[in-house]
């Protein structure tokens, strides 16, 4: 995946999707999964120096529901000097 910096674009507002089907086979315990992240980045100077967090859900089943077992949620915070 590739990405771009948009000059004097400070402030980023993104979002993905993503499932996985597995094929029905009684043999294997692998489940469907899906997950959803939404996340911000602040440029300070341009991809040298970025400020980045995400949240995201995780679920199984088809099952999108807080009390699934499966599901899960995530939470990054990062910041990033580059050279």
């Amino acid at each position: 995946m590739n990405s771009v910096c948009i000059p004097y674009v400070k402030d980023e507002v993104v979002t993905t999707y993503a499932i996985m089907v597995t094929e029905s086979n009684r043999m294997t315990r692998e489940v469907n999964k899906a997950e959803v992240w939404f996340g911000y980045n602040h440029y300070i100077n341009g991809h040298l120096v970025k400020l980045q967090g995400d949240l995201s859900y995780n679920w199984t089943d088809d099952k999108a529901a807080f009390d699934h077992a499966g599901d899960y949620w995530g939470l990054s915070l990062q910041v990033e000097l580059g050279s």
